[in-house]
Parts: C-alpha cells; structure tokens; sequence
C-alpha cells in the first residue's frame, strides 16, 4: 500500500513511496492506495496504513480501494474503524471505491456510513460522494443510520436500545457491529471432498488456503464475491436442519436451475415479504437460504 501526500499529484505510486520524507508541514491530505484483494489476511495492513496515516495528521484520508477486486467484511471493518478514528480526531475519511468494494459495502449497509467516490480523481476533489442512500439527505450525518431504523427518527442507535444512550445492564455500549465476515458451517471428519462439490463445483466459489494452524483441524474454506462459507469438521456431525445462512442472489433462477441440474434441492418459498426465495441443502444435509430481492 502506498500514500501519497495531498499536495502533490496522483499518479502512478512509486514502489517504497510510503515512507517518502515529509514536508516539514504535516499533509493536509493523504491517499493510502489499498491492496488489490483485502480480507483476513491483508485487513490488518489496511489498518495499520490508515492509522498511521491519521496519526500523521492528516485532515482527509483518502482509501484509494479503486483497483480493488475483492473486499471482504474484513476490508469493511477495517474502513469502518478508519472512518471512526477520523471522525474521533476531527479528520475526514474518503473511500475511492471499485464496483466490487461499492457493491459489499451496499451489501452490509455501509454505504450509508462512508463516503464513498467513484474514481480517485472525484475522492480528491471530493465532489459528488456517492453515499449510497444517505447521500438524499445531503450533510444529514446521521440519516443513513435513521433511515435503518425505520420510524424511529431519533436515529438507529435509539431504535436498538429503546434509549438513546443504548444503556443496557451491561453498561453503555460504545462499540458497533459492522459486518458479517463469515458463515461457519459444520461437516463430518473426512468431508471435505463432498464440501468441494458442493461449495466449489455446484456453487462456483473458489477455495481459500487456511492459515497453517488451522488447515491441519481438517475443514476447508469457500468464497465468492462478498460471501465467505468456512466448513469446520465436528466429531459428532449433525447437518443443520433448521438453522442456515441466508445468501444473497443475483439471478435467483439461473442459481436454482443449476443447482437441479446437479440433483441437489431446490425448496421455493414465498413467505418473506419483498424477497423470492428457495432452500438448499448442501451434501451433507446443511441448510441454506438462496434469496433475492422481489423484481431484481
């Protein structure tokens, strides 16, 4: 990752540009160019760039995720923190965001949190944030939240707590959940080659290489665009019959003609209002929930 300096030029980043020597004035505005996949390995060198970024005192920080492929929640979170420790020390925070970064960040709700840029040309002008629904209600930086919470105009953190300190018995909640970043799935010992089948073969996601630690628990992991399945073994397997993830489609119908094709079930259902929906189940009798939105 690399950061440019706010008065200078974008352009190409220069390889070992991160530790290019300052102008005796602290940068006003500063770009972290992110990788071109962020996930679990890679989102805590997102952090770490963005912090030191803002520790330097940076005013606007820019996330350059313009050329990035792949993000998954663990890239959201990492923005999110970002954004938040901005906010914290009185700077601003920039997402420059590729359609695939634009499209997890819908996915989870945070484009109503970030602003978000189509190119990083229009992130360092900063005109025309593409905000995703919050941007209707101009510098209303709260209305993203508000609108999740429905009619609850005091805004969505009134609306979790009843109270608009969220004090629970617990104490005051200070922290915030910001994003799914896997679903963990259970098979049998020696399931792996069926999980592959299913998961890889039929559903077309790719297998991800587990850290060295947990690769020798047996088990194996799946993604493809904003999803991550982990299939973890358990000694006294029992499928999950009632419990399951509910995945998020894009032509619900091609995904349930191939799913008969492979002889695997396709259970239609109609009863969640706004959505079409079937259940699944993979090779080892696990539960899943394929959905689309109603008229996509």
């Amino acid at each position: 990752m690399t950061t440019i300096p706010g008065d200078k030029q974008p352009g190409s980043p220069q390889p070992g540009a991160t530790g290019a020597p300052r102008s005796p004035r602290q940068p006003r505005q500063m770009v972290v160019t992110l990788p071109g996949e962020i996930d679990i390995t890679s989102d805590g060198q997102v952090q770490d760039a963005l912090s030191r970024a803002l520790d330097d005192g940076t005013v606007v920080l820019i996330a350059d995720a313009s050329r990035t492929t792949y993000c998954a929640c663990a890239g959201v979170h990492a923005l999110l923190l970002a954004h938040h420790r901005a906010a914290a020390a009185g700077a601003r925070l920039r997402v420059a965001a590729s359609p695939a970064v634009r499209r997890i960040l819908e996915l989870t709700g945070t484009d109503h949190v970030l602003d978000t840029y189509p190119t990083l040309a229009a992130a360092l002008a900063g005109k025309a944030a593409l905000a995703g629904k919050a941007a209707l209600a101009g510098k209303a930086a709260l209305a993203g939240k508000a609108a999740l919470a429905g009619k609850a105009a005091l805004a969505g953190k009134a609306a979790l707590a009843g109270k608009g300190d969220r004090m629970t018995e617990f104490g005051t909640a200070a922290y915030e959940l910001s994003g799914l970043h896997h679903v963990l799935l259970a098979i049998p010992p020696g399931g792996e080659d069926l999980a592959r089948r299913y998961y890889g073969d039929i559903l077309g996601m790719a297998e991800l290489e587990k850290p060295p630690a947990l690769a020798a628990k047996g088990g194996c992991w799946f993604r493809r665009g904003g999803l991550e399945v982990h299939l973890g073994v358990e000694k006294e397997f029992r499928a999950a019959a009632k419990a399951h993830p509910g995945v998020l489609v894009q032509d619900l119908d091609a995904l349930a003609v191939r799913l008969k094709a492979a002889g695997a079930a396709v259970e239609w259902d109609n009863g969640l209002p706004g959505y079409r929906r079937f259940y699944s189940r993979d090779l080892h009798g696990n539960r899943l929930e394929l959905m689309e939105l109603a008229g996509a």
